[in-house]
């Protein structure tokens, strides 16, 4: 009868004296990405305030479950987290047939770290200044207005579904392995639209390659001001976008999740990282990790109820 207090006084103890070591972050992509920018950046600061090496580790591979799964499994003794994405903590339990980590169980929701919107991109051959224009383009031709994604099941993909969903528009998906290749094919003009994460629209339409219309935020961002929302846009309730937030193997000490939740949140705060989140197109997020806790829930549910409506079949994950 003794045990479970005992218990509580160890794992307790053990808490205080954390962190005695290196901690491992696990970045789920490759290297160079936004994910593994905002984990560098955010493991950095860690480990400023820690006072131990904060190591990123790219564990990339099946649109992030690789890493996720391999942080899911490891000791939950605060010794491993993992950056979690609206991918892997969002779309992925939508979209695979066979998920190998438990996106709500599994883990331990830490803090949001950054996100960005998804920016609407057209070919420069459509006639279409606006998102309006675009609608009815699109609705004057059923079945012939094509988007690319980076595959079946990727968040742009979802994303461009509800957008049509919404619109009542036909809208024809072309999947293909990786954004950069549909991007060329938009920018050649091969492809009508696409959705695509802001950096590398953004950059292809600042270079002439195509026509911004919109971003997919609540509000308009920061980072490019005079585009609007496609909310605003068509008077419609939309939003979705990209996310990277702290996760922990389920069964980390509560004090564990608080002193990195409270770390995190600070360093959030500071103008430094803010001016280094933004030349990488992200912006700063926070709040506590029952805020993140919400975020995740609210993203299944929202992206589970797309992907049926849209007739996407769940996908076997591949590397």
């Amino acid at each position: 009868m003794l045990a479970a207090p005992f218990l509580v006084l160890a794992t307790s103890a053990r808490a205080a004296d954390w962190p005695q070591r290196a901690i491992r972050l696990i970045c789920p992509y490759p290297p160079g990405g936004i994910t593994d920018i905002a984990s560098r950046l955010i493991a950095a600061e860690l480990q400023a305030a820690l006072g131990q090496p904060v190591v990123v580790e790219n564990r990339a591979g099946a649109s992030g479950s690789i890493g996720v799964t391999a942080a899911g499994q490891a000791s939950p003794d605060g010794y491993t987290i993992v950056m979690g994405t609206n991918a892997t903590f969002g779309t992925n339990p939508s979209t695979f047939a066979s998920l190998t980590y438990d996106p709500i169980r599994g883990f331990e929701p830490i803090v949001a770290v950054a996100r960005g919107p998804l920016i609407v991109l057209v070919a420069n051959r459509l006639p279409v200044r606006s998102m309006q224009e675009l609608v009815d383009y699109a609705k004057a031709r059923p079945g012939e207005v094509t988007y690319g994604s980076p595959g079946i099941g990727a968040p742009v993909h979802l994303t461009t579904a509800l957008l049509g969903s919404l619109t009542r528009t036909e809208l024809v998906h072309v999947p293909y392995r990786g954004s950069a290749p549909a991007l060329s094919d938009l920018a050649a003009g091969h492809l009508a639209m696409m959705i695509d994460n802001f950096p590398s629209g953004i950059a292809l339409a600042r270079s002439g390659g195509a026509r911004a219309l919109a971003i997919t935020s609540r509000e308009r961002s920061v980072l490019a001001p005079e585009i609007p929302t496609v909310a605003e846009a068509l008077g419609i309730e939309f939003e979705a976008g990209s996310w990277v937030a702290l996760m922990a193997p389920a069964g980390t000490s509560p004090a564990i999740v608080v002193r990195l939740n409270a770390e995190g949140r600070k360093a959030l705060e500071s103008e430094a990282l803010r001016e280094r989140f933004a030349a990488s197109w992200l912006e700063p997020m926070g709040g506590s990790s029952t805020d993140l806790a919400e975020l995740i829930r609210r993203e299944i549910a929202q992206w589970r109820g797309v992907a049926q409506r849209a007739g996407i079949t769940p996908q076997n994950a591949t590397n």
